[in-house]
């Protein structure tokens, strides 16, 4: 049993269907993040100049 991150209660999974709606309506299921905080400083290095804010 884990607790989950969003509605801080406890969960079979990582995440509760509860605290999945909290995000959204429409989410079922939410996968981790793939990238390491190395790997997102270079994509962010590679794509800085690609924004427009």
């Amino acid at each position: 049993m884990n607790i989950c991150p969003i509605a801080y209660r406890p969960c079979e999974g990582r995440y509760s269907q509860e605290g999945l709606k909290k995000l959204s309506r429409s989410l079922s299921r939410l996968e981790d993040f793939p990238y390491t905080a190395e790997e997102q400083i270079r994509e962010s290095a590679a794509r800085i100049t690609k924004m427009s804010i």
